[in-house]
């Protein structure tokens, strides 16, 4: 296992402070640390982090495999990262579930949205700004 489940609510609990995500916000930490729980992401067993979220709720999820295959190349730094990057899909989540809703059935354009969230989440997760305030 990479890190005990109290390590990834700790990383979760600064970077919501960071962003300023609270009340009302509820956020749910998942940590999987046994083999006999589902995976993060039943549809993508590559997958070793997600974030479920419902804005018009003010609640997400944030799902982590500890014991997925992916985390035994990484440092400490990573998983840092890793859980930065799942928090920043949810204010990001406010925008592409908008965006998906009014989108319908169109599949592809519904993607584009998916995929550009992904690399806006990414560029997020590597700004200079969380060296000087994280």
């Amino acid at each position: 296992m990479i890190a005990p489940p109290e390590e990834f609510e700790r990383l979760v609990t600064k970077y919501l402070g960071l962003l300023g995500i609270g009340h009302p916000w509820k956020v749910e930490v998942v940590v999987r640390t046994d083999p006999e729980e589902s995976l993060v992401d039943p549809d993508d067993p590559d997958a070793y982090a997600a974030c479920s979220c419902l804005p018009e709720y003010y609640r997400a999820t944030l799902h982590f495999d500890a014991l997925h295959e992916s985390w035994q190349s990484v440092e400490a730094g990573d998983i840092e990262r890793c859980v930065r990057h799942e928090v920043l899909h949810i204010p990001l989540g406010i925008l592409s579930c908008l965006a998906r809703d009014m989108l319908g059935g169109n599949t592809a354009a519904r993607e584009a949205i998916r995929q550009a969230e992904e690399r806006v989440a990414t560029l997020l997760e590597f700004a200079p700004l969380w060296d000087q305030g994280g």
